[in-house]
């Protein structure tokens, strides 16, 4: 006689091959991406799928500034008879081209009116006695332009006379000054130039001249 007779199940004992299965996969999946073949295999991938596209992003910068520099050289062509001339009284209804006659006839170079094409004061207006505008002076001819940078030297000192430089030549120009020194940086027909001792180089960009330094 069974006292209490308790009845066994028979049924099999469950178990959740969905819960199992996920956490088998996870597992594997985090080893393998931890391993160092995996690792090397991904790195290798991200390389050689980078470099190429590196390549052509290099590529495309020095085309971009080949063509910025061409572009900077025509209109250094364009204003190859400007000249800018600075520290020249300003009065209202002044005539310009009759400021630069008189300043070129003090250094001993005769211009006359017809050989000036337009001139005019550029800036803003700060104050004009203390500190007067440039003024910028296209002249009809070149030799006309390079008789008077010959003669500057015999200015006043509060008078001085440099080419029409393009921003970009501008900032390289100033840049340089500061950097190289003013007594070794020039400009000519609107470029900016290094002298170091006989050797002379054209400076077209700021990295240049950070490149000259560490030389």
């Amino acid at each position: 006689m069974v006292r209490g007779s308790q009845r066994r199940s028979n049924k099999p004992t469950t178990i959740d091959h969905d819960s199992v299965t996920a956490v088998d996969i996870e597992g594997i999946v985090k080893s393998v991406l931890q391993s160092d073949a995996m690792l090397q295999g991904i790195s290798k991938i991200v390389r050689e799928t980078v470099l190429p596209l590196e390549k052509r992003i290099k590529q495309l910068e020095d085309e971009l500034f080949e063509l910025k520099l061409a572009h900077d050289d025509l209109a250094t062509y364009d204003r190859r008879t400007n000249l800018r001339f600075y520290g020249l009284p300003e009065q209202d209804g002044e005539d310009t081209c009759q400021l630069i006659i008189q300043t070129c006839a003090s250094i001993g170079v005769n211009v006359k009116k017809e050989d000036i094409s337009i001139s005019h004061r550029v800036g803003l207006v700060y104050n004009k006695k203390k500190n007067p505008r440039a003024i910028i002076c296209r002249f009809i001819h070149y030799r006309t332009r390079q008789f008077i940078l010959q003669k500057k030297k015999n200015l006043d000192k509060q008078i001085s006379v440099n080419e029409d430089l393009t921003k970009d030549n501008l900032t390289i120009y100033r840049y340089a000054r500061q950097k190289l020194g003013k007594r070794s940086v020039y400009t000519l027909n609107g470029k900016v130039m290094y002298r170091d001792g006989a050797k002379r180089t054209r400076l077209i960009s700021t990295d240049q001249i950070d490149q000259l330094l560490d030389d």
